[in-house]
């Protein structure tokens, strides 16, 4: 559909930046038991992959493949119930405690582990041994639950019970066990090693099909390219804000410093609301409720569950009582400024302690968190995440939405059930 008109479907901006593909995805995940331990690559690395699997001769398709597109897959988790989430590696001290604590096989990589950059390394170990001896260190690991902290045994316990003779059991015990509330996002860059345990949440990301699983899986697992993608970074994953629209109740958005990744929430309970117009296509997604959509030349209406594509530059109304996902492409100059907002709430670690049982004899310091909710952080507030439109022939308003200020084109939305 796209191919067979790429400028009509995708604007002529986003067809010269991305070629005839659609750039972003957008999809509900409904998680019943723990997903796969997995990272994505940077752009470097997905281009250097795929010349490299393509020079092997193994079929782009195949399912031993690592690489099948040059692209990175940022991407962002929004919360629709409660969810359960392990996001990168915790603070080193928590690592080399909970090693210790269960001891046995796992002490010789505590031993190892000294500082950030040894991580990478001692996934890879984890992951390398034999089906025997990661049965050994998963057996271990049960063995010493009832002397770990209660947020970190339930967690690795019930994933243990699943996948016995899997090391990527051990693995999550090194990264934050993090819990979110409806409304609560993470957005995750190339090199964040994650799982999504439990619960619902709307998944927004760049378009790619690049993953490199660490376990939990029957999956291809490809432990070298997998220890080449992560960071060395540690401690608590900071949260995504959403900042309210000052000119429409009900709307939030999650932004993120990749242009593909990024949400608008509309809760709809009055008046109708526009909806941003882009020189991009527009994504909508209905999760409760039912909403009535109106461009230049078409209504429709939307239940739960439903989606619908909003054409370039189309001015399309909502109304209705729902609430309504919407994914638009932001300008790069917007992503770039964001770059500084995502690194500074890294520093400053936007969680608090999920546990407040935790022997800190045993482990040192807390070793779970629990993501703050968007109304504790709200007084950062969307000043940090303010920026400008890249280019004249632009008005951006206060939340550094870009909007079409020289035309607006009436446009076709298709609803698909």
């Amino acid at each position: 559909m796209i191919a067979s008109d790429p400028l009509g479907w995708l604007g002529e901006e986003v067809n010269a930046d991305y070629g005839a593909r659609l750039p972003t995805l957008l999809k509900v995940l409904g998680i019943g038991e723990p997903l796969s331990l997995q990272a994505h690559p940077s752009t470097a690395q997905a281009e250097a992959g795929l010349a490299r699997e393509d020079a092997l001769g193994i079929d782009r398709a195949a399912p031993h493949r690592s690489y099948r597109d040059d692209r990175a897959k940022p991407e962002m988790i929004c919360a629709l119930t409660d969810m359960d989430v392990l996001c990168g590696f915790r603070d080193l001290a928590e690592s080399q405690a909970l090693l210790r604590t269960v001891g046995g096989p796992l002490l010789p990589f505590a031993e190892q582990l000294r500082r950030p950059e040894d991580l990478p390394g001692i996934v890879g170990g984890l992951l390398s041994l034999d089906r025997a001896g990661q049965y050994r260190v998963v057996a271990a690991i049960t063995d010493a639950l009832a002397f770990l902290p209660r947020c970190v045994s339930e967690v690795v316990g019930k994933i243990a019970d699943r996948y016995p003779d899997d090391a990527g059991v051990a693995v999550a015990l090194l990264l934050n066990a993090t819990s979110l509330e409806p409304g609560d996002a993470l957005y995750l860059p190339a090199g964040n090693l994650h799982a999504y345990l439990r619960g619902l949440g709307v998944e927004v990301m760049a378009s790619s099909d690049n993953v490199l699983r660490g376990g939990l899986t029957p999956k291809h697992v490809d432990v070298p390219e997998l220890v080449k993608t992560l960071g060395p970074v540690t401690g608590p994953w900071p949260m995504t804000v959403a900042a309210a629209d000052p000119a429409h109740a009900g709307v939030e958005f999650y932004r993120s410093p990749s242009p593909e990744v990024g949400l608008a929430r509309i809760a709809l309970t009055g008046p109708s609301i526009d909806v941003p117009v882009t020189e991009g296509p527009t994504l909508l997604l209905v999760t409760d409720g039912t909403i009535r959509l109106e461009s230049a030349d078409r209504q429709l209406s939307l239940s739960s569950g439903q989606a619908a594509y909003g054409m370039p530059c189309s001015h399309v109304r909502v109304s209705g009582n729902g609430v309504d996902w919407v994914s638009q492409l932001w300008t790069r100059a917007e992503a770039n400024a964001l770059q500084c907002a995502f690194h500074a709430a890294r520093a400053v670690h936007i969680f608090h302690p999920l546990c407040t049982d935790i022997d800190r004899s045993v482990v040192g310091i807390g070793c779970c968190h629990r993501a703050m909710s968007v109304r504790k952080i709200s007084q950062l507030g969307p000043g940090s995440y303010r920026a400008v439109g890249r280019r004249t022939g632009r008005s951006t308003d206060r939340m550094g939405m870009t909007r079409c200020a020289s035309r607006w084109c009436g446009g076709v939305v298709g609803g698909i059930g």
